[in-house]
């Protein structure tokens, strides 16, 4: 048995029945082994950036590992966007990247792969001989599995070849998890029952990580023994929002009732929420609270430190039960300021930044196509944002209404990364609508991504909100009162394009014939929305807030 074989069937062996994949010269033998036999389903993409971003996609939607394949040097190179977006998201993923053979640095695909992972962010497991080979995978897995995180696995064409004398292979998932579950000391628990206790307006912030923790049964015992309210991070939009309670988004996207009620908070109670900057829109949203954090996470490896005046390490459901169950021997209960919150509906043309569609204008206003989506997106739905001026809109007025997800794809600062995010999500989930909501420039860049789409038989719309420009350059250039035609791009008939790679495609610039569409769409096959929309409609917050968070 050759070394591509034996890794091909370790990888079986993992559990892997979906792969996402563009072949090389350098991969192919093993890809081809893989997918033989049928019990791996091979989802092959127009490019390695769309591969590894659909694996991303994949493995944060579903919390199963992703895998994904590229091959070696400019296929690699193509990977590192979304490589780098999947490392920061935490997201569990193994990358098979071939690689040129062994030394040969004259190689005219030759790249350092380990300076290369390094450079990415992600670990990096490389294979230099055939007795290596299934032991790395193993680790790979594993890493990816219990860590979460983003693992490269590097092997040479040469090694690939080598005989392997017999196959013997343990998968990461049979050696059993770590015993015990990770509470914080009676000391800090008891720090944190007394800032509890004192408090008279508390506020639980919920991230994913409290979401993948199974921590939202415990998070709302304790918030309905304390009378909080329910708050989460952006990546955790969603949570709660069927929840009287629930304030929405906390930070650059929160609702002008949620601002007011944060600024209140006495005390707020991050659980599995990196509590950044932009959460606390730069330390100003909830200045005077106490916070106590609660992360499996040590302090010091948090992404973006904030202060914190108090630290739980510990697993999210574990804890928060904790915290619970003795306040609860205790007899403590709290009405907070639940008698008092009554929750509001945004209204997204209540914005004061916002202006209005122009007389004349064959565009329509972004916050009207935002309600149409809002009103008939499927409650089961996921939802692909993009990233870009119009995606202030469709954070503050999309809600998770009925158990609607959302997944974000900004963990590098990139555009064009929704389309296959989404991709991935959609084969994650088959017989699940999947909407991806994106800009025209972002759409384009990976837009042959649409046939990538239709081969796999899912079900994914893509909405265009498209401005015919570089939308958030477009709106800062103006507020800098500098020239602007430069960010002016003209987009060319997508309907006619998607319809080209075998999708459904149509395009809108009349606010009653789009909400004629949505409401007879089905949601399901391949399709693709165009709807224009005006460039007269600015969300500063989209504008100036440029950067954003990727954790938690």
């Amino acid at each position: 048995m050759k070394v591509y074989e034996a890794m091909a069937q370790a990888f079986r062996d993992e559990g892997t029945t979906t792969l996402f994949s563009l072949m090389g010269d350098a991969n192919m033998y093993w890809m081809a082994t893989l997918v033989a036999d049928g019990q791996v389903t091979n989802v092959h993409a127009r490019h390695e950036n769309a591969a590894m971003a659909m694996a991303d996609g994949y493995a944060r939607s579903t919390g199963s590992v992703g895998v994904a394949t590229v091959t070696s040097g400019p296929g690699l190179a193509q990977a590192m966007t979304a490589l780098v977006g999947a490392a920061r998201y935490q997201s569990p993923v193994v990358l098979f990247a071939g690689d040129t053979q062994r030394g040969d640095t004259a190689a005219l695909q030759y790249i350092d792969h380990e300076a290369f992972g390094r450079l990415c962010g992600v670990h990096v497991e490389t294979v230099r001989s055939a007795n290596q080979a299934l032991d790395a995978v193993q680790r790979a897995f594993l890493r990816a599995r219990t860590l979460r995180q983003t693992v490269m696995l590097s092997v040479p064409m040469d090694v690939q070849e080598q005989l392997l004398d017999e196959y013997r292979y343990t998968p990461s998932h049979e050696l059993g998890e770590a015993s015990g579950v990770l509470v914080p000391d009676q000391d800090t628990l008891d720090q944190a029952l007394g800032l509890i206790a004192s408090s008279r307006r508390p506020v639980l912030i919920v991230g994913t990580g409290a979401v993948q923790g199974d921590a939202l049964g415990p998070v709302a015992a304790l918030g309905d023994r304390i009378g909080a309210l329910y708050a989460t991070t952006l990546l955790a939009k969603g949570t709660f929002d069927d929840s009287p309670w629930g304030l929405g988004v906390a930070g650059t996207f929160s609702r002008p009732q949620a601002e007011k009620v944060l600024g209140e908070a006495d005390l707020v109670i991050g659980v599995g929420a990196s509590l950044n900057r932009f959460t606390r829109q730069e330390g100003h949203l909830f200045a005077q609270a106490r916070t106590i954090q609660i992360s499996h996470q040590a302090a010091a490896e948090m992404v973006q430190k904030q202060p914190t005046t108090l630290y739980l390490r510990g697993d999210a459901a574990a804890t928060v039960q904790l915290l619970e169950e003795s306040l609860a021997e205790a007899e403590h209960t709290a009405v907070g300021w639940r008698e008092r919150f009554e929750r509001e509906a945004w209204d997204p043309h209540d914005a004061a930044e916002a202006g209005r569609v122009e007389p004349g204008e064959e565009a329509m206003d972004p916050r009207d196509v935002v309600a149409a989506l809002e009103r008939t997106i499927p409650d089961d739905a996921i939802v692909v944002s993009g990233a870009g001026h119009f995606w202030s809109f469709v954070n503050k007025g999309l809600t998770g209404r009925g158990g609607r997800r959302f997944l974000y794809c900004l963990g590098f600062g990139s555009i064009g990364q929704a389309l296959p995010v989404a991709v991935g999500v959609a084969v994650g989930h088959p017989g699940r609508p999947v909407v991806v909501i994106d800009g025209d420039s972002s759409i384009l860049m990976h837009v042959a991504e649409l046939d990538t789409a239709v081969r796999a038989g899912v079900d994914l719309t893509a909405v265009v909100l498209d401005d015919d420009a570089m939308g958030a350059e477009l709106h800062k250039l103006r507020l800098k009162q500098v020239p602007d035609a430069a960010a002016l791009v003209p987009t060319p008939r997508l309907d006619l394009v998607a319809q080209g790679l075998g999708a459904e495609g149509s395009i809108v610039r009349d606010q009653a014939v789009l909400d004629e569409l949505l409401d007879g769409h089905a949601w399901t096959g391949v399709t693709l929305v165009d709807a224009k929309v005006s460039t007269s409609v600015v969300d500063v917050s989209a504008v100036m807030g440029n950067e954003v968070s990727v954790t938690a």
